[in-house]
């Protein structure tokens, strides 16, 4: 079984009290996941200490990973998302998607990856926060670029609409999980973190609150993988 986990880590924001760093690296490196795609990380910024978020993620879980800017923060500074992997990954692009005005830029990450000496595509993105059509039309471009890569499939991520939105901008053969609600953290009412598999299968979903974020950490058992050839 390979363990994957998506997760808006608000860029180490404790429920109360200034980032944390320290908590973020611990919390994700306490997932245990194979595979993560990551939302609200940062590099450079001063909310988070101009710490390279990302890097220093990979470095507590001992993964690997490819980072994607969406916005700029003054002069020094990025915020985006990341793709963590235990495991190599052998390509990856990043893609700036449809977006509503410049404030609210979103890009997705596609890597074809290779874990546990498996080989897959996953796709990690953070849609557009309260305009669902945006949204929509984001998660739209996201699939396609999915769909043009080779299988399996991993799509991870903080979409910002609800499973009822999402199941029907699947392609056939994109399996959404089920779970829990994972937002907001404290006391959760909505599923808005997503996972989906194709040519995987879903054998387990567990939420969990963790020490930093609103959100709560998403992650999923798969199995059924496709040897490589």
């Amino acid at each position: 079984m390979i363990t994957v986990a998506t997760f808006n880590a608000h860029h180490g924001r404790p429920p109360r009290g200034l980032t944390s760093n320290g908590l973020l690296e611990s919390a994700v490196a306490g997932l245990q996941a194979d595979v993560v795609g990551l939302q609200e990380v940062e590099r450079h910024v001063v909310r988070s200490w101009f710490r390279h978020q990302p890097a220093a993620i990979a470095r507590a879980a001992g993964m690997n990973y490819v980072y994607a800017p969406a916005r700029r923060f003054a002069v020094t500074g990025d915020d985006g998302i990341a793709l963590l992997v235990r495991g190599e990954i052998l390509r990856s692009s990043s893609v700036m998607l449809p977006h509503a005005n410049r404030n609210e830029r979103r890009t997705a990450i596609v890597a074809r990856v290779r874990v546990a000496n498996r080989e897959m595509t996953v796709a990690t993105t953070h849609l557009h926060n309260g305009a669902p059509l945006v949204a929509q039309r984001q998660l739209d471009a996201v699939v396609e670029m999915l769909d043009a890569e080779p299988g399996p499939h991993l799509l991870l991520g903080d979409l910002n609409i609800g499973s009822r939105r999402v199941a029907p901008h699947l392609s056939p053969g994109l399996v959404l999980a089920g779970g829990d609600p994972t937002f907001p953290a404290s006391k959760p009412t909505q599923r808005i973190d997503h996972v989906a598999a194709r040519a995987m299968s879903i054998d387990s979903v567990t939420v969990q609150r963790l020490a930093v974020s609103d959100h709560c950490a998403l992650t999923a058992g798969l199995g059924g993988l496709c040897s490589i050839v």
